[in-house]
């Protein structure tokens, strides 16, 4: 099936937005397409502030996790739509329907291991979620204008810990 594109104009999906990730990245989604869903926003302001908030994502965290790491960040959910968010079980209050947070693996490298330098680095993040569904494993890290650096390891882990 094909992506379905919003009415208004986007910018070209192999954009930079660093060195090494792209606008094509944070819109991209296997379940949208599995599903025929629209993984875009609905309006060019919402659009023109995902974004805004994809680019100081991948700024502040994906770029320097792939300088230090020198793998490829394969990148599992970005950007969500309601839609999509929805048909995965997201939160309605996920960073993910702004751009805000991204789920990811590095080829090669344990979850744990990049889980624990991003812990231990010095990165602005806001969430840091060790995430395992079934035999899936993957991190999950989220900015914030003001970042708290929460840590949690999931699947619903009753723990919180600030970094």
């Amino acid at each position: 099936m094909a992506l379905v594109y919003p009415e208004y104009n986007i910018l070209p999906m192999n954009r930079k937005l660093t060195r090494n990730f792209s606008i094509g990245e944070v819109f991209r989604s296997d379940k949208a397409v599995e599903l025929s869903l629209c993984n875009y926003p609905s309006s060019p302001s919402d659009y023109n502030s995902i974004i805004e908030k994809a680019g100081i994502l991948a700024s502040e965290v994906l770029q320097p996790v792939r300088d230090w790491f020198g793998r490829v960040v394969d990148i599992s959910s970005w950007y969500r739509s309601p839609l999509v968010n929805a048909a995965v079980g997201g939160s309605n209050s996920s960073q993910h329907l702004t751009g805000a947070a991204v789920d990811f693996v590095i080829r090669g490298i344990p979850v744990d291991e990049v889980f624990d330098w991003i812990r231990q680095s010095p990165l602005m993040f806001d969430q840091l979620i060790r995430e395992t569904r079934g035999k899936s494993e993957w991190v999950h890290c989220g900015i914030a204008a003001e970042p708290r650096r929460m840590v949690m390891v999931s699947p619903r882990a009753s723990w919180f810990q600030n970094a």
